[in-house]
């Protein structure tokens, strides 16, 4: 979370293949404040992948145009990345995140959504950077 003084802290969880916990864990952090939240596996259609079942119910707003463009742009050179279901969307002031389990697709997505970051926040907290 980005603190009133600039800092900013980061918590990483791990748990369980477990939909509950996963629901429970992403709905405390967005109750805390937190600014944003990732999550990294069960975005593909395995009968474990069920990250994008749990938090897409969750999101107040989808934002579904990094996803697609995530999918276009590194389906076009790997075509499994057009299997993945990962979701990006809004609940209350919390930007959430399905990544994909994979450590390089994780990187990869990243490069496309940080940019995205400091005029999300500032969107979310009715701040106009135009």
């Amino acid at each position: 979370m980005i603190q009133p003084d600039g800092n900013t802290t980061s918590k990483n969880t791990l748990i369980p293949d477990d939909p509950e916990a996963l629901e429970s864990l992403v709905a405390g952090f967005v109750n805390a404040g937190a600014d944003f939240i990732f999550t990294t596996g069960g975005t593909g259609i395995g009968p474990k992948d069920f990250t994008v079942d749990v938090i897409k119910p969750m999101l107040q707003k989808e934002i579904p145009g990094i996803m697609e463009l995530i999918r276009f742009k590194y389906g076009s050179i790997k075509p499994n990345a057009l299997i993945s279901r990962a979701v990006a969307g809004v609940t209350d002031k919390t930007l959430i995140y399905t990544l994909p389990g994979s450590v390089k697709a994780v990187n990869e997505y990243c490069a496309e959504i940080t940019p995205t970051l400091r005029h999300s926040i500032l969107m979310l907290n009715g701040i106009d950077s135009h």
